[in-house]
């Protein structure tokens, strides 16, 4: 399905586009890119898409296309550089799937395929990312604090007693919002850092979850030996920032590039609930499997190559 040619030229364009939307200076000229690589994403998914999936594709394209306009709208007003612009940062948090206004992001993502999951959750928060970064010194800082703070507790509230995979990362998206916005006080690089550590992790997740055709946490390991069972597991808690990964020290990072103390410190400890909510989740899953009962499954030559990798330390930081 990845080699189908409208896919492949999707991929390019992404790529391509998010270059040229880091490169840019101008408003409009970034969200012509933004809107370029909104495309290719319709390129990259349109073929691959089951009818399963179609519906949530659809959503996602609506809410994300109703949000690309009001900001073209509001950048035609000058409303963007204006002080204390809260009408185009609501349309921000709406493209990056933040809370309050998180619901359908959750919703698309429990219907999606894994290889969607992953551009939804990583891939198109680049162009939002980079709008706000440009407009750093005009946001509203007091709603982009309750943007920080709803997105942990959204995040830690609603995982609880969670079973379903793909509904723990759609709320990890959502926890995991709360540290791009807090990389918006952060240099440039620190943010860039953390998305790439990010992305890493989650495609490293989804592509193994893809080959598992994993689903419930029960049935993503309980069925496994315990050597895949282990690989899924240290995939799992990179995506949740567990240390020594990759995301755990682009974390780390962004707690030391910023002196924005209080927001730091608050989802530091919330991380710590959070990771406490995942072992909770997914331990009895493994510990009630006895070796014994557990079927083989091979594991792809990839997977415990980038399960150490996405472990290892940044040590260039």
């Amino acid at each position: 399905m990845l080699a189908h040619p409208l896919a492949l030229m999707g991929y390019s364009i992404l790529g391509a586009s998010i270059l040229a939307g880091l490169s840019s200076l101008a408003s409009f000229s970034t969200w012509v890119f933004m809107e370029v690589n909104f495309m290719a994403l319709m390129a990259v998914i349109l073929p691959q898409g089951t009818r399963n999936s179609t519906a949530p594709n659809i959503a996602y394209f609506l809410v994300q296309g109703f949000a690309s306009a009001a900001i073209l709208m509001s950048i035609a007003h000058g409303i963007m550089a204006a002080s204390a612009s809260f009408v185009p940062f609501l349309f921000f948090l709406v493209k990056l799937g933040s809370a309050p206004v998180h619901f359908w992001l959750v919703s698309v993502i429990q219907h999606s395929s894994w290889h969607a999951i992953f551009l939804f959750s990583a891939v198109q928060k680049a162009f939002p990312l980079i709008f706000l970064s440009q407009f750093e010194s005009s946001l509203p800082s007091g709603m982009l604090n309750f943007a920080i703070v709803a997105n942990i507790l959204v995040a830690i509230l609603s995982s609880l007693n969670l079973d379903d995979l793909k509904l723990i990362l759609a709320f990890s998206s959502v926890f995991n919002t709360s540290w791009f916005l807090i990389s918006l006080y952060a240099p440039f690089s620190a943010l860039l850092n953390f998305f790439g550590a990010y992305a890493l992790a989650l495609m490293l997740l989804t592509a193994y979850s893809h080959f598992l055709g994993a689903g419930g946490i029960g049935t993503s390991t309980c069925t496994l030996a315990p050597l895949p069972a282990f690989f899924f597991m240290a995939l799992v808690l990179s995506v949740a920032g567990f240390p020594p990964s990759l995301l755990f020290w682009a974390k780390i990072e962004l707690i030391f590039s910023t002196l924005y103390a209080f927001p730091a410190a608050f989802v530091l400890t919330s991380a710590g609930i959070l990771f406490l909510i995942y072992i909770r989740s997914f331990a009895p899953a493994l510990v009630s499997a006895a070796p014994g009962t557990l079927t083989s499954s091979p594991i792809p030559l990839f997977v415990p190559t980038f399960a150490l990798a996405s472990w290892l330390p940044v040590l260039f930081f």
